[in-house]
């Protein structure tokens, strides 16, 4: 797990003679005995030749990791056949694969030489970068299990384990394909972004942390979308709705949380309600945005930190100066950190700009403390008109929800917080105040500002969204951003194009378990697997049914939607 560059010369003794032989790659590999073990999935992860098995023992969820079986004598062979090929003529993964083919060995072994010396790979964490259903990979230092957290279950504990060397190989080799340098001298590295984009932290030897340590925060390869957030109950169709307007008619919003708790991915997906004409800059520290909208009216910044020592970083304050010189339609900020940014992006979309950004906190309460301490008034936070929104993990299995969404406003002088959108977590179920919202100055300024009649506008989009929601069912590729940026086209050009469209009957794909969808490798390492048949079946059970209360009621008007909560998959019997 060294530090691996291409193409690299062997020096010559002083006789002026090369080495006859080549250092030895370290290749490392893993396997699980799964004895005692519940099996609740099991797969090969695409792109490589290693098997993943979910399973549960003694009440605690595994991630096990099966790499290709390999002898002690194959190994050795494999970890000297790695160091002949680092030090050869070969520069490309092409011109290394078409030498593999010549060795005569299994698709398997050939796998764990490639993910040690090819650029794209990730050693022995290889399976893990490649694994979609991954959201981050942890190690918290050395002889101890990495643990994974895993989309739709929650942290996971792995069976992938390095000593204080390898570990510190591993991370100087994650640095090294970040670009970055790690050390005694610099002994961390922050919000470094790795060649597939994912984000990397890590911490070298035992300079600050007992060991060597790091965490990869993955990404998924596409965007969130609103239909995505419907389908998932982080949105629903009237909240949706009432989000759409705002962000069209250029309504600066705040989305706010706790760490991981989906800040990113709603702001992402709330920037989909833009007109397809508009154009979007935005602003990250490392590249997390996959805004369903058009490349072309997409401009995208970065912030960089010094090249040298005596240069200067490039931040998100002189960013957003850069921004405003281009002329576009919304400022969108990955996050506003320090008391330079929240200002200076207030100020920006006070120039008429639409904008939206996050920010680190759970409630209002802990926003306003937050704000101070970074020199911000919270009577500022009144320039917010699309309101304000707070967005929370609420089980481990990785449900997000929005908690609450309101507007700053002054009341007898001082400043209140008037939310008209609120969450039950035991009914998982949204409310929405109709009455507070009709009578927001944010409702009263698109009156005034556009004319626009909002109670009738939001009854023709919540049934649009309705709509499109159940298309999904149908054509899932209205879940991506393409497919919804194409309905939004259609619904632009024409609001009312969608009714005379029939959706198809609702389906599911099911995986059937057969002998032939069972994935197995022989002895070697070949994989012998057939391709999986899908079964299509109808769906029986109907959506959640959606309750109005009528408006004027004590209650307000509201959205009802009830379903069982799941089991965490480990307490299943």
């Amino acid at each position: 797990m060294a530090i691996l560059k291409r193409n690299v010369k062997m020096t010559p003794d002083k006789k002026g003679k090369k080495p006859e032989t080549f250092p030895k790659i370290k290749i490392k590999v893993f396997s699980a005995d799964l004895t005692g073990f519940r099996k609740e999935k099991e797969y090969y992860v695409e792109n490589t030749q290693t098997k993943i098995m979910i399973g549960v023992k003694e009440g605690l969820g595994y991630y096990l990791v099966q790499d290709p079986p390999v002898t002690e004598d194959q190994l050795e062979l494999l970890e000297k056949t790695a160091g002949e090929l680092i030090y050869s003529e070969f520069k490309k993964d092409e011109d290394i694969k078409k030498r593999l083919g010549e060795l005569k060995i299994s698709p398997g072994l050939k796998y764990l030489i490639m993910r040690e010396i090819s650029e794209d790979r990730y050693s022995s964490l290889d399976p893990l970068m490649h694994d979609p259903n991954i959201e981050s990979i942890e190690c918290t230092g050395a002889d101890v299990s990495l643990t994974v957290k895993y989309y739709g279950i929650g942290r996971l504990t792995t069976n992938l384990k390095y000593n204080a060397d390898e570990l510190d190989q591993l991370v100087q080799r994650l640095a090294y394909k970040a670009a970055k340098t790690i050390s005694k001298a610099n002994p961390r590295i922050d919000n470094a972004r790795l060649p597939d984009g994912s984000r990397l932290a890590a911490s070298y030897m035992g300079e600050i942390a007992g060991s060597s340590t790091f965490t990869i925060k993955k990404f998924p390869k596409t965007g969130w979308t609103p239909t995505k957030l419907m389908k998932n109950n982080t949105l629903t169709p009237e909240i949706a709705a009432i989000l759409w307007i705002f962000m069209e008619n250029k309504m600066p919003m705040l989305v706010c949380g706790e760490m991981d708790s989906g800040k990113t991915s709603l702001a992402n997906s709330i920037c989909g309600f833009t007109r397809p004409t508009v154009r979007i800059g935005t602003i990250e520290d490392v590249p997390e945005f996959k805004l369903p909208v058009r490349p072309e009216s997409w401009l995208r910044y970065f912030t960089r930190e010094s090249l040298t020592s005596d240069g200067k970083p490039i931040t998100t304050q002189e960013l957003l100066k850069q921004i405003l010189r281009a002329v576009v339609d919304y400022i969108v900020v990955n996050e506003v950190r320090s008391e330079e940014d929240v200002p200076t992006w207030i100020n920006a979309i006070a120039a008429g700009s639409g904008g939206i950004t996050t920010f680190h906190a759970p409630n209002f309460e802990d926003l306003c403390t937050r704000m101070q301490h970074i020199g911000l008034k919270k009577e500022e936070l009144i320039a917010l008109r699309g309101g304000i929104i707070f967005i929370k993990k609420v089980s481990e299995m990785g449900k997000r929800r929005i908690t609450e969404i309101g507007h700053v406003i002054l009341h007898n002088g001082e400043t209140k917080f008037e939310v008209f959108v609120s969450y039950d977590v035991r009914t998982d179920s949204y409310s929405i105040d109709f009455e507070k919202l009709m009578s927001s100055k944010t409702v009263k300024y698109l009156w005034d500002k556009a004319g626009i009649d909002f109670k009738e506008e939001l009854e023709k989009r919540t049934e649009y969204l309705k709509w499109l929601r159940n298309l999904a069912d149908s054509d899932p590729n209205v879940l991506e951003p393409d497919g919804f940026l194409g309905e939004l086209k259609k619904y632009y050009s024409n609001p009312e194009y969608y009714k005379d469209q029939q959706l198809l009957p609702r389906q599911v794909f099911e995986e059937v378990e057969t002998k032939d969808n069972v994935q197995s490798t022989d002895s070697a390492g070949i994989d012998v697997t057939k391709p999986k048949p899908i079964r299509v079946s109808p769906i029986r059970k109907q959506p959640a049914k959606i309750k109005h209360v009528k408006e004027g009621s004590k209650t307000g008007p509201g959205i009802k939607k009830t379903k069982k909560h799941k089991k965490r998959f480990w307490s299943r019997k």
